[in-house]
């Protein structure tokens, strides 16, 4: 990094006399980091001697050695306690400052399963074969009828928008993480999340197919990469159990920010408001909530018994078009109109989709999209013949 370089960075970075992060300061060269140092020892008054920063280039004091260098190594070079004490001092609250960086941990299984009944909520899908406790007592009398279970199954997530959300345009700081578990037919979904870049920790069920492990992993996951870095910055936590509370605990502890992104109506209070903030005022968990913007990474899959109207695409380009390729294509048309996405495909060879909704005006804002992006595939609407008013 050449002088000019850190002129610029500086400007950006000291204008509002905001201290620069300490991946920006450990870059520096010998010489920039003296420019840095003249620069802040106006800034803050630091009293700092052209001798002192003129030892500290004749040592070949660079920014990595200014950030891992003592109080006493400073004294042993000679310089005298004040100006010792400032610069370890500063370069501790530089070291401490918050990088911005987001790293991403997601509990998959614990999304997945509070998703479909969510989602299954908000757009109104039922299952009847799904039980609560409320059919499970109906059960008992033949005339009592069972309650309606929003649950929806059909429901798929597409991790790579679940991370564009989460991120909202910030830096990402390191792979992102995903923990679940391994159902044999879910082997070629795991290949696929690798692809979008996640470190992905899968387990084997026991036997009587329950997960073990994975909120144990995760949290230890999340607790050691952190202590590998240097200076604190954002752990998004996609997870909504109390379980992860004590490794919650511990990040904050260590001076980094905590966002918990769960489903409202199943996030455990022990996350969103954990035992340590009795004690410790200053630390801060941010919740946010999934429900609001479940369109933008969760869409379903297969024939629909929820919406009543079908637009049919049919064309033989589609046949080219693989499975992934068709998703992306009816997200990006419901997310123009703000709508959740519903759609089918008999076969991957198919040349022939379906996408399902609400209303008419759904269905004719689709129509109108698909002819602008595609005007050589032929579209019509028509009612679903499966549709169940619920």
């Amino acid at each position: 990094m050449g002088l000019l370089m850190y002129e610029e960075m500086a400007t950006s970075s000291t204008e509002k006399n905001t201290i620069p992060t300490s991946e920006e300061v450990g870059g520096y060269s010998v010489d920039e980091l003296n420019s840095f140092l003249q620069e802040w020892n106006t800034k803050r008054n630091f009293g700092f001697s052209e001798d002192t920063l003129k030892k500290l280039k004749d040592e070949e004091v660079s920014g990595y050695v200014f950030l891992n260098t003592s109080k006493e190594e400073y004294q042993s070079l000679g310089l005298r306690f004040g100006p010792a004490k400032i610069l370890a001092d500063f370069a501790n609250e530089i070291a401490k400052k918050n990088t911005g960086k987001v790293h991403v941990f997601v509990d998959n299984s614990n999304l997945f399963i509070g998703a479909r009944y969510t989602v299954g909520k908000i757009e109104k899908v039922y299952d009847p074969d799904k039980p609560t406790e409320e059919s499970k007592e109906s059960e008992e009398s033949e005339e009592s009828e069972k309650p309606k279970v929003c649950y929806m199954q059909q429901l798929q997530i597409d991790y790579g928008c679940l991370l564009t959300k989460v991120l909202d345009e910030r830096k990402l700081g390191g792979n992102p993480v995903i923990v679940g578990s391994r159902p044999p037919p879910q082997d070629t979904l795991w290949n696929r999340i690798k692809d979008l870049g996640y470190n992905v920790i899968v387990y084997n069920r026991n036997l009587e197919n329950k997960e073990k492990c994975v909120d144990m992993q995760l949290g230890t996951t999340m607790v050691d990469d952190i202590a590998d870095i240097g200076s604190p910055g954002i752990v998004v936590l996609v997870a909504g159990d109390g379980d992860y509370e004590p490794a919650v605990e511990k990040v904050l502890r260590r001076g980094w920010i905590v966002e918990i992104w769960f489903w409202k109506s199943s996030v455990s209070r022990h996350l969103t408001n954990p035992e340590i903030f009795r004690t410790n005022k200053e630390l801060k968990v941010i919740f946010k909530p999934l429900d609001t913007d479940y369109q933008h990474f969760t869409y379903g899959y297969g024939i629909s018994t929820a919406k009543k109207y079908i637009l049919e695409a049919k064309h033989d380009t589609i046949r080219n078009w693989k499975n992934e390729d068709v998703m992306k294509r009816c997200m990006k048309c419901c997310m123009k109109l703000k709508i959740f996405c519903w759609w089918n495909r008999e076969t991957e060879i198919n040349d022939t989709i379906k996408m399902y909704f609400t209303n008419k005006t759904q269905l004719e804002e689709a129509t109108h999209w698909f002819n602008n992006n595609f005007p050589d595939i032929e579209t019509w609407g028509k009612i679903n013949s499966f549709y169940q008013q619920s």
